[in-house]
């Protein structure tokens, strides 16, 4: 069995990512540092409806990332066809905006210069946008109490919208009959989740399910207990192809679920890297499941990852084909005023999300993806705080890429994401300063 695993991870349930585009992300507590990290895309944005003829209405809703309530006092900005901005200010009703000449349109939201998302290029009568107006914490805790030999236990939950995060302390080999204790950060609290331990020692898991909603700042107990006998591993191999754009590998993977959609649970993967792609992997499952994921990820912090659905586990030639990471990002080194943000496509690409960090400011930018460039609004004077490019900050940003066959970004949704949803990639992280 495996001795030791790191987080994996998944964003809109699939995407195994911890920060928006990070492969492993913190481990412990976590805390507000990943919770409102702009390179986490929030699951709660949707489109529908459209398109959004000259003098049509464009319906905006803006909606608290964490309890999933109408916000009062955000703002929303609309640039139309014709670049004939207004700006709004929502209340715990959604806005009914007159587009003057039409959409394509961009679309930003934001209450401060904390958490702002925008949408370039869309063509839909109703958006919703999740920002994170909250920033309290929440967590579970619990002691781990192995009984069944000296093992590692590795405590994990798996959270519904933001991954899957990792936290024992004292729990490294935990000896016969002693007790650990682990405090792991929720960083989506309107969800209910799943939790999971390991001793891999022994071959040893645990689990429980429908764990929240939270309030803000709760935290709710969950205690380990690992069952005295422990179950038979079911053993799934096939084989991983990584493409060359990832560069130097730090690690490959596989990871099997029950089920994504219903908050299923991460059972116990042993990759097998090889020496040269394809890599081979076998995978030891502890209950029966019918998602397999398997990722790479690069030195660069660059990662790919590609899901199969309804595959069952048990048995071999289960084998993925990693889709290409968005490469040649630019620009680096300066950016000033309004920079075009361009980069290499990914064949099949359905959406891209650029996300930004900069000061205190996050913006992630989703755009379709039949294009490879944005352009950064220039939305400066806003109510939004702190919006814009500012002298001498360094901004880092990454590009994100999402496949989901037979979608774009018009129809988006989170459960179109979460259901069928393929691949994902990201790309290592760049710079520049204004």
């Amino acid at each position: 069995m495996q001795k030791s695993i790191k987080i994996i991870l998944s964003s809109a349930l699939i995407l195994l990512a911890a920060s928006m585009f990070t492969a492993c992300g913190g481990g412990g507590g976590g805390g507000s540092t990943g919770e409102n990290n702009v390179f986490n895309p929030p699951d709660g944005a949707s489109t529908g409806g459209g398109p959004v003829p000259a003098g049509g209405t464009m319906t905006v809703s803006v909606t608290d990332y964490n309890s999933g309530n109408l916000i009062s006092g955000a703002t929303v900005i609309v640039v139309d066809s014709a670049d004939v901005q207004q700006e709004a200010t929502t209340t715990t009703s959604p806005l009914k905006l007159t587009i003057a000449n039409g959409c394509p349109c961009t679309v930003t939201a934001g209450k401060t210069s904390y958490d702002i998302l925008t949408f370039a290029g869309i063509n839909a009568s109703e958006i919703n946008l999740a920002i994170d107006a909250d920033t309290t914490d929440a967590f579970v805790e619990g002691t781990a109490y192995n009984f069944s030999g000296n093992g590692q236990v590795f405590a994990a939950f798996k959270v519904a919208g933001g991954g899957m995060y990792e936290g024992c302390s004292g729990c490294e080999n935990l000896s016969e009959g002693t007790v650990g204790f682990y405090r792991l950060w929720v960083p989506d609290t309107n969800r209910k989740h799943a939790f999971s331990a390991f001793d891999f020692k022994n071959g040893n898991f645990t689990e429980a399910t429908g764990i929240g909603p939270f309030s803000n700042g709760e935290t709710k107990r969950v205690d380990i207990t690992f069952p005295a006998t422990p179950p038979t591993p079911t053993i799934t191999t096939g084989t991983i192809t990584v493409p060359s754009s990832l560069g130097t590998l730090y690690e490959v993977r596989a990871a099997g679920f029950r089920d994504l959609k219903d908050q299923g649970l991460l059972f116990v993967g042993v990759p097998d890297t090889g020496s040269a792609s394809p890599y081979s992997y076998t995978l030891e499952t502890l209950a029966a499941g019918s998602e397999i994921v398997a990722m790479a990820e690069g030195t660069s912090g660059a990662s790919t990852i590609s899901i199969k659905r309804g595959v069952g586990f048990g048995g071999s030639g289960v084998n993925f084909s990693l889709i290409d990471v968005p490469r040649n990002l630019s620009p680096t080194g300066s950016c000033s005023g309004t920079p075009t943000f361009t980069w290499t496509g990914v064949t099949g690409a359905t959406l891209y999300w650029v996300g930004m960090e900069y000061a205190d400011s996050n913006w992630t930018i989703a755009i379709d993806g039949s294009s490879s460039s944005v352009i950064l609004p220039d939305l400066s004077g806003t109510n939004i705080e702190g919006l814009g490019l500012r002298p001498g900050v360094q901004v880092d940003w990454e590009v994100g890429t999402f496949v989901v066959p037979g979608h774009n970004l018009n129809n988006f949704s989170e459960a179109i994401i979460r259901d069928n949803a393929t691949d994902r990639a990201i790309s290592a992280s760049v710079t520049c300063t204004p």
